[in-house]
């Protein structure tokens, strides 16, 4: 819970609906009150001046150059990448070590590639035999959750409109007391300054009475 709780004076039912003009004139009195450091462009002084400069891994660094020069994510002509689906070239049969090392990445690269397409062809399987159950069931889920929201969104305005009206009703049940203290306050501020007047006026005279007596 806040320590200050802030709050407005306005009572939108009773209160006289100010004209254009009005809200120009109260937008260009506040422009000139507030303080330079208070306009959208200018930075709070809590933010260091000096200019910050993101720091992006290569292949960022890489596609957004792309981008910057091309307007395209990748080289034309170039798409997803297909070599890891290929088989791999057998080396040349030959009794060497260095023919063994090749042989050797060779069936390790094809190992790797047929342990990721038996993976792919078997989450392929399951995913044809129960993917659309699963997805009918999701979109179930989601349906409720949006019924739910709705509901939700209906009592909160429902709430809401109970809320103005009982706000309309007080507020037109004091307006004839708030016209009738508007009415006395420009009354009593109206005899305030008539007072202010006249006592100047009565300073005035007296210095002239002074002035007067004080003259050979």
């Amino acid at each position: 819970m806040p320590l200050i709780e802030s709050g407005h004076d306005e009572l939108a039912h009773i209160d006289i609906t100010l004209t254009e003009a009005d809200l120009i004139a109260a937008r260009t009195t506040l422009a000139e009150e507030l303080d330079a450091s208070a306009s959208k462009d200018a930075l709070h002084p809590s933010i260091p001046a000096t200019d910050y400069t993101p720091n992006f891994p290569s292949l960022t660094s890489t596609a957004h150059d792309q981008i910057a020069s091309t307007g395209k994510p990748r080289p034309e002509g170039e798409g997803i990448s297909l070599a890891r689906y290929e088989e791999p070239d057998a080396p040349e049969s030959t009794d060497t070590l260095e023919q063994y090392t090749q042989w050797d990445k060779t069936l390790s690269a094809a190992y790797t590639s047929q342990s990721y397409l038996s993976q792919r062809a078997l989450n392929l399987s399951l995913l044809e035999r129960y993917g659309k159950n699963s997805w009918l069931i999701s979109n179930a889920q989601v349906e409720d959750d949006l019924h739910t929201l709705e509901r939700e969104l209906k009592t909160a305005k429902d709430q809401g409109f109970v809320v103005d009206e009982e706000r309309r009703h007080r507020q037109q049940g004091v307006r004839g007391e708030m016209e009738a203290l508007q009415q006395s306050w420009q009354e009593s501020l109206g005899r305030a300054i008539e007072a202010e007047v006249a006592g100047a006026q009565l300073h005035q005279e007296i210095l002239a009475a002074r002035r007067a007596g004080a003259a050979p």
